[in-house]
């Protein structure tokens, strides 16, 4: 059966992190759709580095400039997408794209309650201090899920 503590201040219930989803769905699917494009033009930067490198500085360089500029204006959008999240009081793993934690106290122990793109809803937790990867199913989830 899933038990998570009443709200306190900096917490989440497990009803209250999936009645948050749809506008935490909303900002990571702009989060995974950026970070798509964020590699793309990383891709683009590097092949173009390397063709100006090959050929003199003078050829490429207004692309590069250009490359150059476009990340660094989706570098600031994704960080004010991070920053949405963790001002929800959301923590964001950077290195696991889509993955969002929700604090909370699970059967007395302080977790994450945690949700990645893809999943219908929070059905799954890790211990504080450890890995999302090491994420583990609420025990009843399939069947009282939210409740």
């Amino acid at each position: 059966m899933v038990t998570v503590t009443p709200r306190q201040p900096g917490l989440f219930t497990l009803r209250q992190a999936n009645e948050m989803l749809p506008l935490v769905k909303l900002i990571v699917d702009d989060w995974i759709e950026l970070e798509r494009d964020v590699q793309l033009h990383r891709i683009q930067l590097k092949g173009l580095q390397e063709l100006r490198s090959s050929r003199g500085a003078k050829p490429y360089s207004e692309e590069v400039a250009e490359v150059e500029e476009s990340l660094h204006a989706e570098q600031r959008r994704l960080t004010a997408f991070l920053a949405e999240l963790q001002e929800l009081g959301l923590e964001v793993c950077p290195a696991e794209v889509g993955f969002v934690g929700f604090p909370a106290i699970h059967q007395g122990r302080e977790v994450r309650l945690c949700w990645t793109a893809g999943d219908s809803s929070v059905r799954y937790f890790y211990e504080r201090g450890q890995s999302p990867a090491d994420r583990q199913l609420l025990s009843g989830a399939g069947q009282r899920l939210g409740h």
